[in-house]
């Protein structure tokens, strides 16, 4: 080999290598595993990129695909994101992909406890039945999904009643102006348990009106009960049963 022909290929070589520093590897790399966070996802959002800077934008926004429910996955692979790029008049030969052949997509999730739903539900019935909101016990309450992360709000709908004592209130998580669940917790409005003051068998005085006159005798409770209710009341004198509401402890006023 004559030294111009050892000449001219050193100097191809040496061209070869400028070049190759000039130009440096375009790659796409991408974990086995990966996080999004909203609806869509696009390549930017799973992927580092290096390339240059015109190339790296128009990569970065290529959209992928719908990202997976909130706390769910999918999988993706290789070749749907060589699919996307020769869609954007791009070819994948073009690119080094440091990326196994599927990955997992999972989205970003928040857990809403079910204590959450089931106080604002109380709340609206605070505002539509004051104090007597406490007389209502939860029934049901479904368990809530997981929801996509970030701010939301918790609005609920009026108070139904669905039948007798039994009432349902309509609870909605929106995320964004969009609705991320619908939940119903049904309540069974009861009423507060008597406190019994009088107990069958004990003595009790009956008072009634006579006139301007106050009279009372003293007489024995056949039935047991709490201030507010009606009872029965044996009185020795009369040899009678009246029947009195409960004033108070030992006391009783006679129906008339």
């Amino acid at each position: 080999m004559s030294k111009r022909t050892k000449w001219l290929i050193v100097m191809v070589m040496a061209a070869l290598v400028a070049w190759g520093a000039e130009t440096p590897t375009q790659t796409i790399t991408i974990p086995e595993e990966v996080n999004v966070t909203g609806d869509q996802f696009t390549l930017g959002d799973i992927a580092q990129i290096v390339a240059a800077p015109n190339v790296q934008k128009t990569l970065s926004d290529i959209l992928l695909g719908m990202s997976p429910r909130a706390g769910l996955q999918r999988a993706f692979t290789r070749s749907q994101i060589e699919i996307r790029l020769k869609q954007h008049g791009l070819d994948p030969k073009a690119f080094k992909f440091n990326m196994p052949i599927t990955i997992c997509l999972k989205r970003s999730s928040q857990n809403v406890s079910v204590e959450m739903l089931i106080n604002a539900a109380k709340a609206r019935l605070k505002e539509q039945f004051g104090g007597n909101a406490d007389n209502f016990t939860v029934m049901t309450a479904p368990k809530p999904l997981p929801i996509p992360e970030g701010d939301f709000k918790c609005e609920t709908d009026p108070v139904v009643n669905r039948s007798g004592n039994a009432y349902a209130v309509t609870v909605r998580l929106t995320q964004n102006d969009k609705g991320l669940g619908t939940y119903r917790i049904s309540f069974l409005n009861e009423k507060p348990k008597t406190v019994m003051v009088v107990k069958t068998g004990d003595p009790i005085k009956v008072e009634f009106n006579s006139g301007a006159i106050l009279l009372s005798a003293t007489g024995e409770a056949r039935t047991s009960g709490g201030i507010g209710d009606s009872i029965s009341v044996y009185l020795p004198g009369t040899k009678k049963i009246v029947k009195a509401v409960i004033t108070s402890e030992r006391t009783a006023q006679l129906k008339e």
